[in-house]
């Protein structure tokens, strides 16, 4: 019985039965501990790993020895998870706040899931369905899309005016008459207020230009 009890003494201190523990480590581990040191800092002093201090300690106050690996991961993920709630809970907050000045509810949502927040997480913090939040974002999707193509439109349209004031100064310079050539850049596209610009006129006389050509 006693050589069975000797054994499984063994396989509980298999971790930490090593010739650096001795009655002074294990007094200066005790002291470092009841001073509230952490143990990085005791393992510095000590001249040995974080790890190695966890498992004699667990130890010396009788615990089982666990896996510290498995415990370092529960930890990390705790940790994560709460750098996680912390990032959320700044993101619903200043979402929160731009809604009370006036901002659109889709408009917050759209932002706050730019930052990183998930549609779950803003279902559940604004009290709605995870469909709803699904709409915003196909509906923010398809409005970004919309200024896509509208963006892309102006440029067009500028560089076709550009085109258009560029044929219209070098018609002038080969002497076609003013009214004729405002006629051309009017029948290619130009707006008003473009031909306008090119030739030092209102809109509106341009327009009277073009109505008088027409009788």
């Amino acid at each position: 019985m006693r050589g069975k009890k000797e054994s499984s003494s063994a396989i509980v201190n298999r971790y930490t039965s090593s010739a650096f523990w001795t009655p002074e480590t294990d007094g200066l581990l005790r002291k470092l501990e009841t001073a509230g040191v952490p143990v990085k800092k005791i393992a510095v002093r000590l001249g040995i790993t974080p790890r190695s201090v966890k498992r004699r300690s667990r130890h010396l106050r009788g615990l089982p020895p666990v896996n510290l690996d498995r415990e370092e991961m529960r930890l990390q993920a705790e940790r994560l998870r709460a750098e996680k709630t912390h990032r959320l809970n700044g993101i619903f907050k200043t979402m929160r706040t731009a809604m009370a000045r006036g901002e659109p509810r889709d408009a917050a949502i759209m932002r706050a899931l730019n930052q990183g927040a998930g549609p779950q997480a803003l279902a559940d913090e604004l009290g709605v369905s995870r469909q709803l939040v699904y709409r915003v974002i196909w509906q923010g999707a398809t409005a970004q899309e919309l200024r896509i193509r509208a963006k892309r439109r102006r440029e067009q349209q500028r560089r076709e005016n550009k085109a258009i004031a560029e044929a219209v100064r070098a018609a002038i310079s080969r002497g076609v008459p003013r009214d004729t050539a405002i006629a051309r850049a009017r029948k290619a596209g130009a707006t008003y207020a473009e031909i306008g610009k090119q030739f030092g006129l209102t809109r509106q006389r341009v327009h009277q230009i073009l109505l008088m050509l027409q009788e």
